[in-house]
C-alpha cells in the first residue's frame, strides 16, 4: 500500500499479485491490484481483476461501473 500511496505502481503490482494469491477473496487487495494495472496501462489485467471482484461481490456497483468503462475502451 505504501508503494501505491507513493505512486510506485510498477513496484506494487508484484507484491499485490503475491498477496492476492494468498488471500484470493480479499477484494480490497484485488481492487488495489486492478487500479495499479490501470495506472500502468494494463487494461486487460485490470478487467480480469475487476471480474474476480465482481464474482465475490456481485452487488458492488463501483466494480460494475469500472467494468463498463473498460468495455468502452
Amino acid at each position: 500500500r505504501a508503494c501505491i500511496a507513493a505512486h510506485r505502481f510498477k513496484e506494487a503490482v508484484p507484491l499485490l499479485e503475491k498477496s492476492c494469491m494468498r488471500l484470493s477473496r480479499d477484494t480490497e487487495l484485488l481492487h488495489l491490484l486492478a487500479e495499479s494495472y490501470l495506472q500502468l496501462g494494463h487494461r486487460e489485467k485490470a478487467e480480469e481483476a475487476y471480474k474476480r471482484i465482481n464474482k465475490l461481490e456481485p452487488y458492488n456497483e463501483g466494480v460494475k461501473e469500472a467494468l463498463k468503462a473498460l468495455a468502452k475502451v
